[in-house]
């Protein structure tokens, strides 16, 4: 298996040129993979899930995780139990196709774009 870079862009906003935060090739039409769940919060404290695109920048290879939603899929506040609503979202995923990818923010550790 392949291992890739996985970069964040914090803007975390769709932006018309898109481009790749470590060497500024536009991402535009190189989306691999659209919904996939972010965990934001620090490890054994998640407080918010959002949807996101994955992008593989046809320059460098590294993947960069962008293009957040508006409104966040789960928070803290509204549904305590983030593993019922993981195991709710792979259930799903499961039967409708490819398992859903979850990333989470302390993964990102020193690798978070401006």
């Amino acid at each position: 298996m392949e291992e890739h870079k996985v970069l964040l862009d914090k803007r975390k906003k769709y932006r018309p040129s898109l481009p790749c935060p470590k060497d500024k090739t536009s991402l535009l039409h190189h989306c691999i993979k659209n919904a996939v769940l972010f965990v934001e919060g620090a490890e054994g404290h998640p407080e918010k899930a959002w949807n996101a695109d994955l992008y593989k920048c046809p320059s460098c290879d590294n993947l960069v995780l962008t293009d957040f939603g508006n409104i966040p899929e789960w928070t803290l506040e509204n549904t305590p139990d983030l593993q019922g609503f993981l195991d709710e979202r792979k259930k799903h995923g499961a039967a409708g196709g490819d398992p859903p990818v979850i990333v989470y923010l302390w993964q990102f550790e020193g690798r978070v774009a401006a």
